[in-house]
């Protein structure tokens, strides 16, 4: 029976590794300074045997829902990755494998540097603070790589948004430095090992969660393109807990650690007609400067946002159509590029973006082009003035998103030159028939006559 369960443990960890391809060293710095946990993994690869094409790179399940975004390149050249299968280790824990496909076959070393963003990472703790109090935060991870791989020797250092650390997981060897944390080295760890460690650090950042953002982009073969964003703000910092003092608060506004007074989104310099609303009207509090490269909007809510706080507003602007719209020759389709997200200052999740791109009526073969995966796709339609059928809108949604995703997508479409006219001349023959209807009725008696 053991000689059994022994052998498939070895086929289970055969069908996971190739006996090629081996680790030689893991550093991995994890930067916990802003509201998000970025990793970046080195990994020291050594293939002994032929060329090798592929490296997976396994996350535990509670890790895999966090991740936002992942890139890899193998010695400085990015690599494709393979979206996530889920599978289970030998001892029947689950996890994420991620496929990481070379660019070229490995022979012989090379330095793998894998990146990896993952949200909701930090919890407040405590997990409510009054008005002036300091906000601190709890994290918690493993000191070893999981891996499908053998790691020879491996080290963590961990990046804070502070010097000043509560408490650590003591896995020695650890060491503090000021706001940085050195776990390692370790050696020999096997394979599929995992180790927590918790650190309990001062974090005065605010922690904003776009819970939903819905981003349109309205084309007009006119010459404009409208793009307006709606957007459900929220603080997921520590929650305010007692009343909240205007008094205190104007007194002195530096005492309020977290609280955010405001965000600034990065605008194109050809922007025009901004505006910043909410459900009550016109928020004035907004101001615009300009540099050489971009405009800086600064948003201002109606009120400061405080732990567990939100607010709800939408904002847009206009721009000329020949700066986001180009002609492919090839294909006869006119192609739409724009980010996907819009661009802040801030550090932002976002958990939920629906992207609405609606193109003029009779247009037709709406085709995205994403430089990601994205979780679903459609075709919808939109009537407003003037429209008879209606125009199509290609919709697309994502989840847990970050600055990482702020790239270019593209969206084509077939638009004869013709159709442009089709609400001119509807409402022409609008005109013509009222007017007609006018000269027959003035003309036309019916009155009764006796002969």
């Amino acid at each position: 029976m053991k000689k059994g369960l022994f052998f498939l443990t070895f086929i289970l960890l055969f069908l996971y590794v190739s006996c090629d391809v081996q680790i030689s060293s893991v550093t991995r710095n994890i930067d916990l300074s802003s509201q998000l946990a970025r990793h970046t993994i080195t990994i020291n690869l050594q293939n002994s045997g032929s060329a090798a094409s592929s490296f997976d790179l396994s996350l535990e399940a509670s890790a895999a829902q966090r991740l936002s975004y992942i890139t890899a390149t193998l010695d400085g050249t990015l690599t494709n990755i393979s979206a996530g299968a889920a599978r289970n280790s030998p001892r029947g824990e689950g996890h994420v494998v991620y496929t990481i496909n070379f660019p070229r076959p490995l022979q012989g070393s090379a330095a793998l540097v894998a990146n990896l963003v993952f949200t909701h990472s930090l919890e407040p703790y405590p997990a409510t603070v009054s008005q002036d109090e300091n906000q601190f935060l709890r994290y918690t991870d493993s000191v070893y790589l999981y891996s499908s791989y053998k790691i020879p020797t491996q080290t963590t250092t961990i990046k804070l948004a502070s010097s000043k650390v509560e408490s650590h997981t003591d896995v020695p060897p650890v060491r503090v430095r000021g706001s940085s944390v050195t776990y390692g080295p370790y050696t020999d760890i096997p394979t599929f090992t995992s180790k927590p460690f918790t650190l309990h650090f001062l974090s005065n950042k605010a922690l904003l969660t776009v819970t939903k953002l819905v981003r349109e982009i309205e084309i007009s073969h006119w010459g404009n393109v409208a793009v307006e964003e709606t957007y459900n703000l929220e603080h997921s910092g520590a929650k305010l807990t007692g009343h909240f003092s205007r008094y205190d608060y104007q007194r002195n506004q530096q005492g309020a650690q977290t609280v955010v007074r405001s965000i600034h989104q990065i605008l194109p310099l050809y922007a025009q007609d901004l505006y910043y609303r909410d459900d009550i009207g016109n928020i004035s509090t907004s101001h615009i400067t300009a540099n050489n490269r971009s405009l800086i909007l600064e948003l201002i809510p109606r009120f400061p946002l405080f732990g567990g706080w939100k607010t709800e507003f939408y904002m847009g602007y206009n721009a000329r159509l020949n700066t986001a719209l180009g002609y492919e020759y090839n294909s006869g389709k006119y192609v739409l590029n724009i980010t996907v997200l819009p661009q802040y200052e801030e550090e932002l999740v976002y958990d939920d973006v629906e992207v609405r791109v609606i193109v003029p009526e009779g247009a037709s073969g709406l085709e995205l082009r994403a430089p990601f995966a994205v979780d679903a796709q459609n075709i919808d339609k939109r009537l407003t003035y003037l429209d008879t059928s209606g125009r199509p809108v290609l919709v697309f949604n994502k989840r847990n998103m970050v600055s990482d995703h702020v790239q270019y997508f593209q969206v084509a479409y077939s638009f004869t030159s013709t159709s442009v006219f089709h609400e001119p001349i509807l409402l022409i023959a609008s005109y013509f028939a009222f007017f007609l209807i006018i000269i027959v009725g003035v003309r036309l008696s019916l009155r009764i006559e006796s002969n």
